[in-house]
């Protein structure tokens, strides 16, 4: 089986959790023997020659491409959709786009179109599949769930690199952009300023946003608070095992895939309940309303809370990614 795997063209700048998901569905569905290729957009294709293709973004960034892809081959599509609207909203928004002129395009026109031509929709969660079927109508025969997975390696992670360089332990760490009002920092900086005593790390790559800008300003304000950008990734690795706490207090979150890398290294876990994060993290995270309040009293008793081992079984026995790229492989058979 060959496979052809797309997504929008700024994917690996600034990166995150679609980079991570596309680089791993590449990685092990080659194990089990596929043939991946990722899209080049300057290359002339056989289409004859492909499988399935495979498309991950179906917002406005993937437009064009969505347009020119072929009708004759086999399309998957993971929308990614992380929104705070209910579906009624989305309804009412794709009926507006798809009224538009052609030269105007929203991304729920291109949601639209990617709908019509996908042969499966692969949603992350339960939560995105019924987004999918009451917010864009897509029918329920043609959507899969297959979770987002994680890698193995969080699982031996130790902590000695992390406090070696940085000199932190048994912190409260965030892992995400930073400057995605989604990712909602500002108000995880106002329960650090509660928690005074407590240090906070922030790893992530810094957006050129003026949320970004406020989140960097209160934080150099703040004692407490470690901004510390993006890093590599053996020391993110560390971080994970030398951190008691790790936080995602996301206004909306797909998957929460920090979530799990933290988790799988052995992190107590405080995650945001909004989303498609109960599938993953609802019997043994502390799940959070995205408020202050909230957020504090779940980080304070995440504190308090012993490593729970259980939290890795869990995750090995349904979310890493072997189990996953195989779950995806299924999807394709269906299909090819």
């Amino acid at each position: 089986m060959r496979v052809l795997i797309c997504s929008y063209q700024s994917v690996a700048n600034p990166g995150g959790g679609m980079f991570t998901m596309v680089m791993k569905t590449k990685e092990y569905l080659s194990r089990l023997g596929v043939e991946v290729e990722l899209f080049d957009i300057w290359k002339r294709y056989d289409w004859s020659v492909i499988s399935v293709i495979h498309v991950f973004g179906a917002d406005m960034r993937n437009y064009f491409l969505l347009r020119a892809l072929p009708s004759s081959v086999p399309l998957v599509v993971s929308p990614i959709i992380d929104t705070t609207y209910p579906p009624v909203f989305a309804r009412v928004l794709t009926t507006i786009s798809c009224a538009f002129p052609p030269q105007v395009i929203t991304s729920y026109k291109s949601y639209a179109l990617a709908f019509r031509k996908a042969d499966i929709v692969v949603a992350r969660s339960s939560h995105e599949q019924r987004m999918l079927e009451k917010g864009f109508g897509v029918k329920s025969e043609r959507i899969r769930i297959v979770h987002n997975g994680v890698d193995e390696k969080f699982l031996y992670a130790k902590s000695e690199l992390f406090y070696s360089k940085y000199g932190l332990r048994d912190f409260v760490l965030y892992v995400g952009q930073i400057g995605n009002p989604r990712k909602n920092l500002l108000c995880l900086l106002r329960v650090a300023q509660l928690l005074a005593d407590v240090e906070f790390v922030l790893v992530g790559p810094i957006l050129e946003t003026s949320y970004a800008q406020r989140v960097i300003s209160l934080a150099r304000k703040l004692r407490n608070v470690h901004v510390l950008g993006r890093i590599p990734e053996e020391e993110l690795t560390s971080a994970y095992a030398a951190c008691k706490v790790f936080v995602l207090p996301s206004l909306t979150e797909g998957t929460g895939l920090a979530a799990l890398e933290a988790g799988l290294a052995g992190a107590n876990l405080v995650v945001t309940k909004r989303g498609g994060t109960l599938d993953y993290f609802k019997d043994y995270a502390i799940m959070v309303e995205p408020t202050t309040d909230s957020i504090l009293k779940g980080i304070r008793q995440a504190l308090e809370r012993p490593r729970d081992e259980r939290q890795r079984t869990i995750i090995i026995e349904n979310f890493l990614w072997p189990r996953v790229a195989q779950r995806l492989l299924n999807v394709y058979e269906e299909i090819v």
